[in-house]
């Protein structure tokens, strides 16, 4: 094996240690994504007026599915 490869290949090595030690670091957990500041029943439940339950619809998301079939069940 000549110098190129044993260099190329310890960067490799070492990329992947860095990379494993990346994903055992701990870390706190945060909700993300776009579900997250979806409405939920209790905030449906403690909307006192009818503006603020439009305002809770509005904030629902919503998902197009292109061809196919989605069941509700």
């Amino acid at each position: 094996m000549d110098r190129f490869s044993k260099v190329l290949l310890t960067i490799i090595a070492a990329s992947l240690v860095l990379i494993a030690a990346k994903l055992w670091e701990p870390r706190e957990a945060h909700a993300q994504g776009f579900l997250s500041s979806a409405p939920t029943i209790g905030d449906f439940q403690d909307a006192t007026t009818t503006e603020q339950k439009r305002k809770l619809v509005r904030r629902i998301p919503l998902v197009r599915v292109q061809g196919g079939h989605v069941g509700v069940n």
